[in-house]
């Protein structure tokens, strides 16, 4: 079971999520993860100029979907911290039944614009604060890399 929330307010919902998520921090392990880490950064600046955004930095998870893994209908952008800008999901394998991605109308909450099957190597991208959507359940595992692109900057501890 995933987590739901930050920091002290984390919490443990089965009835939002199933899923086991991994943060990614060590980008210099292997030269799959550096070769990874430079194309999130040349997407971001990319991202960055097109839309005039004003993005400094990204986060991402490996998130794995056993067989009847979910995620409820959400928003990316947490409600006490809004800077979560863009929403990058790259499939890391088929997903042979189930597990589709539900995207809804970004005015019309409950209307679904697409529903999208997961295939390895393909990329989603959208709005972290405009766009609702949801993991339907998976008959089969499910893996992926979600990596959210930022406004703001990592503050010192020192």
């Amino acid at each position: 079971m995933a987590e739901i929330g930050k920091g002290l307010d984390k919490k443990l919902d089965r009835g939002i999520r199933k899923s086991e998520i991994f943060w990614i921090s060590e980008w210099n392990k292997s030269l799959e993860l550096m070769g990874l880490h430079s194309f999130f950064t040349e997407l971001m600046l990319e991202l960055n100029r097109t839309f005039f955004l004003a993005c400094k930095r990204f986060e991402t998870q490996f998130a794995y979907y056993p067989v009847g893994g979910y995620y409820k209908k959400h928003l990316d952008q947490l409600a006490d911290n809004k800077h979560r800008q863009v929403t990058v999901i790259l499939y890391l394998e088929d997903c042979l039944g189930g597990g589709e991605l539900i995207i809804y109308n970004k005015d019309h909450i409950n209307q679904i614009d697409q529903v999208y099957s997961p295939r390895k190597g393909d990329l989603v991208i959208f709005f972290s604060s405009q766009i609702f959507h949801e993991v339907k359940e998976a008959h089969s595992e499910r893996t992926s890399l979600t990596t959210w692109f930022r406004d703001d900057e990592i503050i010192p501890l020192f």
